[in-house]
C-alpha cells in the first residue's frame, strides 16, 4: 500500500495553511456523505427517492449545482440545499474560503443493476431481490478560482423508493430483503 505524501505549508508561526489541493478532500467528503446509508429524505434513503423523481426509465443522470442550488423538483432542491451547506461547512473546517470556489456540482449517474442481489454477500448462493435495483456513481466536482477542477467519486446501489413520503419505519432490512411483520 502506497501512502500519499502530504506537503503542509505553514505560516511564520508554524500554523498549517490550507491549500487548494484540499478541495479534493472536500469533494470526497461530500460524495461519501451522499453514498452513506444515513442519507435520508423524509424517512427514506435519498438516492432511491431521487431515482424515483426522475422520468427516464433506462438511465438517469442528475446534476445539482451546490453553490446556486436547484429547483427542478423538491428532492433535487433538498439535495442542493443540504449538500451545498455541507460543502461550505467542510470547506470552512479545512481552512479554505468559499470564495475560492467558482463552481461546485454533485452529479448522480444511475444505471440498471443486474442481478438484483441482496447485500448479504457472504451467503452462497446469494438471494435475488423481488424488485429492480440500480447502481449509482456520485461525482462531486469543485472548480476553484484558478480554474482547477477537483473531483471525487463514490459508488453504491439502491432501488427506486415507491412508498409514500414521509415514511415511518422500514419495510426492508439492512440486507435489502423485505421484512416480515411477525419477525
Amino acid at each position: 500500500m502506497q501512502h500519499r505524501k502530504l506537503r503542509v505549508t505553514c505560516d511564520l508561526r508554524g500554523v498549517p495553511i490550507a491549500t487548494r489541493r484540499q478541495f479534493v478532500d472536500v469533494a470526497s467528503g461530500v460524495a461519501a456523505s451522499f453514498c452513506s446509508r444515513n442519507n435520508d429524505f423524509q424517512g427514506a434513503w435519498l438516492p432511491g427517492v431521487l431515482l424515483r423523481a426522475q422520468t427516464s426509465p433506462d438511465t438517469a443522470d442528475i446534476v445539482v449545482d451546490l453553490i446556486m442550488g436547484c429547483d427542478d423538483n423538491a428532492v433535487a432542491a433538498n439535495v442542493g440545499e443540504r449538500y451545498g451547506n455541507l460543502l461550505r461547512s467542510i470547506t470552512a473546517r479545512v481552512g479554505l474560503s468559499a470564495t475560492m470556489m467558482t463552481s461546485a456540482q454533485l452529479r448522480v449517474q444511475y444505471a440498471p443493476r443486474a442481478p438484483n442481489w441482496t447485500r448479504e454477500e457472504w451467503t452462497n448462493p446469494r438471494e435475488e431481490l423481488d424488485r429492480p435495483t440500480w447502481s449509482f456513481v456520485v461525482t462531486v466536482s469543485i472548480t476553484d478560482d484558478r480554474a482547477h477542477v477537483h473531483e471525487a467519486t463514490c459508488a453504491n446501489w439502491c432501488w427506486p423508493e415507491l412508498r409514500a413520503l414521509p415514511v415511518s419505519g422500514s419495510l426492508y432490512g439492512p440486507d435489502g430483503r423485505t421484512r416480515h411483520p411477525h419477525r
